[in-house]
Order: C-alpha cells, then sequence, then structure tokens
C-alpha cells in the first residue's frame, strides 16, 4: 500500500534533516581534523539546532503514521 502524500512529505523532511546533520557532522569531523576550534564551537551549535529539527520532524511523522494508519 502507497504511503499517503502527507506522510511522503513528512518523511522528506525526516530525512532532509537528517542528511543536514550527516553534512554537519562531516564538517565538524574536518574542523576537527584541522585543529579549527572556533567553527568547531559553531558547528556544535548548529548540530544541536539540527538534532532539535529532527527530532520535530521525527515527532510529526510519527505522530501522523498513528493517526491515519499510514
Amino acid at each position: 500500500m502507497p504511503l499517503c502524500p502527507r506522510n511522503q512529505e513528512l518523511a522528506e523532511a525526516l530525512l532532509n534533516a537528517l542528511s543536514h546533520i550527516v553534512q554537519l557532522t562531516n564538517r565538524q569531523m574536518e574542523a576537527i581534523r584541522k585543529g579549527d576550534h572556533p567553527l568547531i564551537a559553531d558547528l556544535d551549535s548548529q548540530l544541536e539546532q539540527a538534532v532539535g529539527e529532527k527530532e520535530r520532524a521525527l515527532g510529526a511523522w510519527r505522530e501522523h503514521a498513528e493517526e491515519h494508519g499510514c
């Protein structure tokens, strides 16, 4: 059974949030290798925000799936 359009939209938002976390993590790893402490701190802050966005996206996706059975 195919997913409803709203479920697909929410899943895509979750995947985008996860992808953003991966990108930030890779950038932070490189900053650590280079010893760029200001960039490390900036990316750490961005990662905290990105994880919050991921949690909200995951919650919305789960809530929709539970409410609509999709």
